[in-house]
């Protein structure tokens, strides 16, 4: 680790980084949430019974 080396890093600065990378993992679960809820949506109105042209699923997958 690059701050572990530096002789003139100051807790503070690895503070800021623990920070910066809670951040991003924050934002990494709030994405893998919204894909979940979506998804979850796709599945609850999927019917094993239908075709996949009235798949839910591959409607929303060929609708990009």
């Amino acid at each position: 680790m690059v701050l572990q080396k530096d002789p003139d890093s100051t807790c503070g600065d690895i503070m800021e980084r623990a920070e910066q990378k809670l951040a991003d993992i924050n934002q990494r679960i709030d994405d893998l949430t919204k894909m979940w809820d979506a998804l979850k949506i796709l599945t609850d109105g999927c019917s094993s019974d239908a075709t996949s042209a009235e798949c839910p699923i591959m409607q929303a997958i060929t609708d990009e």
